[in-house]
Formats: structure tokens, C-alpha cells, sequence
């Protein structure tokens, strides 16, 4: 599998499920509408408010899953990364990705607090269990955000 497939394979999901942990260890899950950038980078919106960016603020460390759990498409990506909350023209290119992928989300710009969460990965596992024997591949970035050569592992 290529980056450019598990890309593609990212894309046409459009939710995830994103975990983290708070900073007195207890976790935290919620949905998310995503976006994904080309450099690999999920995008989701949310308010300031939620628990998800008060943990996110204490401890930048998340895990996302993305895919599908139907017993005849058992597929997903288990993506593990960091939280960014990008300012400035940062926040405009990332604004710009995400609502590429929900043109809706121009509607929550107004909502206060809002805020567009940029993840760069980390480690990322796209598992299919569809077939016999189950397809494994692993992918790792750099704390720069570039993909380590060499370090697809099927």
C-alpha cells in the first residue's frame, strides 16, 4: 500500500472517532467530521469549549479512527499524531482544506469559539480484516510532519 492509497482510503470516510486523554489520565472519546490535507494531516472543527480541547491543551497527543467496523468491510486506519491549533495563515490554509471537505462548515465560522484542530501523524495503521489472511500496513512521519523512509511495515 502507498501513502497515496491510505490517503484515498482516508478521504472517503468522513468522520472519525478521535481519543485522548486528560491530564488527571482519564479518556476522552467523541465523532468528528475530518478533512485530510495532502502533507497527511487530519483536519476536524469543534469549540473551545469541548473536553476534547481542554485535554487537547494539556496534552497535544491523539488518536483517531477512521473507517468502517460493517462485518463485510471490517477496514480501518488507526492514526496517532498531534493536536495543532493553528493561528494566523496557518488557520487560513487549514480552514481552507477543511471546507473543501465540508462546505457547510462556512456556516460555523460565525459560531464563537470555534476552532479548526490540525493533526500531523505520527503512526498510522490501516488494518483490513476483509481478507484472509487480514492486511496490515504502517506508515510513521517525523515530528516535522514528513513520512520516514522506510518505515512502511506490512
Amino acid at each position: 500500500m502507498s501513502l497515496d492509497e491510505l490517503y484515498a482510503f482516508i478521504r472517503r470516510h468522513r468522520y472519525a472517532v478521535v481519543a485522548t486523554v486528560s491530564p488527571d489520565q482519564r479518556p476522552h472519546g467523541a465523532t468528528v467530521g475530518i478533512a485530510l490535507t495532502d502533507a497527511g494531516d487530519v483536519i476536524f472543527d469543534t469549540l473551545a469549549t469541548t473536553q476534547k480541547v481542554a485535554t487537547l491543551r494539556a496534552n497535544a497527543a491523539i488518536a483517531l479512527t477512521i473507517g468502517s467496523l460493517e462485518p463485510n468491510a471490517l477496514i480501518t486506519v488507526q492514526y496517532e499524531g498531534e493536536a495543532i491549533f493553528p493561528t494566523g495563515a496557518a488557520l487560513a490554509e487549514t480552514r481552507a482544506a477543511y471546507l473543501r471537505a465540508f462546505p457547510d462548515g462556512e456556516a460555523r465560522l460565525s459560531w464563537p469559539g470555534i476552532l479548526h484542530t490540525r493533526v500531523r501523524p505520527r503512526r498510522v495503521r490501516y488494518s483490513s480484516f476483509a481478507t484472509d489472511p487480514a492486511t496490515m500496513h504502517e506508515f510513521r512521519w517525523d515530528i516535522e510532519g514528513r513520512p520516514v523512509p522506510g518505515s512502511h511495515l506490512s
